[in-house]
């Protein structure tokens, strides 16, 4: 919403979101993921912070042998890659990743 704060429609996603951090959708697991921690980093840092754990510990436990991070029916690439799109908010190596 490109930082339109004023919008209700902000209000109620960012509403939404905090509301349901430990939750995950059944479909686009990975795609969720990463824009979950955009949504939340850039509306609610504090919730971010607690949901980036969560995070983390989701893709640990998602770990295979071959270092790749789970698996979706766009292989083991696309889940490993937007996995660390998603970390890489604790790093913010990219413009867009500024608050």
């Amino acid at each position: 919403m490109a930082k339109r704060t004023e919008l209700s429609a902000y209000t109620a996603a960012r509403k939404h979101i905090v509301e349901n951090l430990d939750g995950e959708y059944d479909t686009h697991i990975y795609y969720g993921r990463y824009y979950m921690a955009q949504a939340l980093f850039q509306s609610d840092y504090d919730s971010w912070v607690k949901w980036n754990r969560i995070l983390i510990q989701r893709v640990q436990n998602e770990c295979n042998d071959d270092g790749s991070v789970g698996s979706s029916t766009y292989g083991k690439s696309y889940s490993t890659g937007i996995s660390l799109l998603a970390l890489a908010l604790n790093y913010r190596l990219l413009p867009v990743y500024e608050r």
